[in-house]
């Protein structure tokens, strides 16, 4: 047997007592869903106080009303609903035809390997570097770093071969640009 809840509500500015076999939460929602449809009638007649029957009349048609629409929508959903469960199904077919290409596929590389061969078991050519390498350098004369904004760059120290030939180089003019001695 269903137990009975009661409760006290308040419809239209009245107290009512209600018993229902549903929770004491959802008897309060409905009753106040329906003084809310009341109050929107008053709000829509400003001219004065409305017949009780005809205001009844007015309820009962805004309630159907909302019943109506809602049941459109619940139609709608499945509408949709059907629609997406076809999609699902489709896209679940063609998933299981590309697992099944794809088993195929696996079982022809397994049967033939030879026809599978990777282009990567050449052999590569060896690696040339495209820049002569620093010569030895001794104890004495350790490289200073300087660091660029946009790459580092390393500073031999000049040789005394190296200083030679730019002293040779002045002599004989073959020098194209040369730093302006210090005026007195």
């Amino acid at each position: 047997m269903v137990q009975m809840n009661r409760i006290k509500v308040v419809i239209d500015n009245v107290v009512y007592e209600l018993s229902s076999g549903e929770s004491v939460e959802y008897i309060q929602t409905v009753a106040n869903y329906i003084d809310r449809k009341i109050k929107s009638i008053y709000s829509a007649k400003s001219e004065g106080a409305i017949n009780p029957s005809l205001r009844t009349l007015f309820v009962s048609l805004n309630i159907a009303d909302d019943l109506f629409k809602e049941k459109d929508k619940v139609k709608e959903l499945e509408r949709e609903a059907v629609g997406l469960r076809k999609e699902i199904a489709e896209l679940k077919e063609k998933n299981e035809r590309l697992e099944k290409g794809q088993g195929n596929v696996k079982a022809e590389v397994k049967t033939e390997p030879d026809k599978t061969k990777v282009e990567t078991d050449k052999p590569k050519p060896a690696y040339k570097p495209t820049h002569k390498p620093n010569p030895p350098q001794t104890k004495s004369q350790k490289p200073q770093t300087t660091t660029n904004a946009r790459t580092p760059q390393t500073i031999e120290p000049i040789s005394e071969q190296t200083k030679l030939e730019e002293t040779t180089q002045k002599q004989s003019g073959q020098v194209p640009f040369e730093v302006p001695k210090e005026r007195k």
